[in-house]
């Protein structure tokens, strides 16, 4: 079945499936860096704000055989039925900015990449990246659970960008709270999470009865063998909702403290828009290699609408200020 037929069919199987009183279409949607992905726009009679579902990935899954176009239509029926807020949300309650200012965060995007969205919204030039604002709605992962801010929201306001963030400044570091994490901790939080999964499959000498051990010591093993093999020291900087989190380096005293503490410079790795890596800076590691690891990632690895930038960032703990 080609995309355009299964979208087609999915929006009627819908339709009966959600029952009367709702417009079901498909939708090709700007996202981050200029690219546009399919989606599944769903209106409801009594709710002017319609939220957003992605479908690549249930097609991708769908012409692979993993799932059935009945389960895609029961999964999607109870992702829109899951998110309460769908039935409570009103158009009206954007038009009054008190009701909504405390929701009010942001991200950093890629300037470059987004010059067509950057049109219609207000944003705060970061050297090469921009800050741009939202409101956060929901916590929903699958479904548009944000909503991006654009010039017509600030005139109907009747505020300024430098208010909006100025707002955005106080409120996102309250709303979204950073979090330094080692990488041991996070491979260890992957490995606790897949142990008795495929380990050891690819390396026999993983190759270990899960009966037999303590689980820690098998983790503690992984983690030491990929230490020995790693040259750079490195910490994950994100929020505790792993949602644009790449926005942590510009709160303030962060980048500030993790320097102090480790006594050194860092060089930041933009490795999405939703997190970095921060990596103190060591004699022998070279800002073009670890430039030319990025491109290479955002090249073969990352998804398209994660890149946050192409090159490794320098923050100066005597300056105490990023650079490019």
């Amino acid at each position: 079945m080609e995309k355009k037929e299964f979208i087609d069919c999915l929006c009627v199987k819908l339709y009966d499936e959600l029952g009367g009183g709702k417009i079901i279409r498909g939708d090709k949607v700007m996202k981050n860096n200029g690219v546009k992905l399919d989606a599944i726009t769903i209106f409801s009679i009594d709710c002017n704000i319609a939220p957003t579902i992605y479908i690549d990935g249930f097609y991708n899954r769908f012409i692979s055989f993993e799932i059935t176009f009945d389960e895609i239509v029961s999964e999607i029926a109870k992702m829109y039925r899951k998110e309460s807020w769908v039935d409570k949300l009103n158009v009206e309650q954007f038009e009054e900015f008190d009701k909504i200012k405390g929701k009010i965060v942001y991200k950093i995007i890629n300037t470059e990449y987004n010059q067509d969205t950057l049109e219609n919204i207000p944003y705060i030039e970061f050297m090469d990246l921009s800050i741009v604002f939202y409101i956060m709605l929901s916590e929903g992962n699958d479904m548009e659970a944000t909503v991006l801010i654009n010039n017509s929201q600030l005139e109907l306001w009747g505020v300024t960008k430098d208010e909006i963030y100025s707002i955005a400044k106080e409120n996102t570091p309250n709303l979204l709270k950073c979090e330094i994490i080692s990488m041991d901790e996070v491979i260890r939080g992957m490995l606790n999470d897949n142990l008795y999964g495929s380990i050891g499959e690819e390396n026999e000498s993983y190759f270990i009865n899960c009966d037999s051990i303590d689980k820690d010591e098998i983790v503690d093993r992984i983690v030491k063998d990929v230490k020995k093999k790693s040259t750079l020291d490195m910490y994950v900087l994100t929020n505790e909702k792993k949602l644009y989190g790449a926005a942590c380096i510009l709160y303030d005293n962060v980048l500030e403290a993790f320097s102090r503490k480790m006594n050194s410079n860092i060089y930041i790795i933009p490795s999405s828009v939703h997190e970095v890596i921060l990596v103190p800076e060591e004699e022998g590691i070279s800002g073009k290699q670890i430039t030319a690891m990025i491109q290479d990632v955002n090249k073969n690895e990352l998804d398209p609408t994660d890149v946050l930038s192409d090159h490794v960032y320098y923050y100066n703990s005597e300056k105490k200020s990023i650079f490019k």
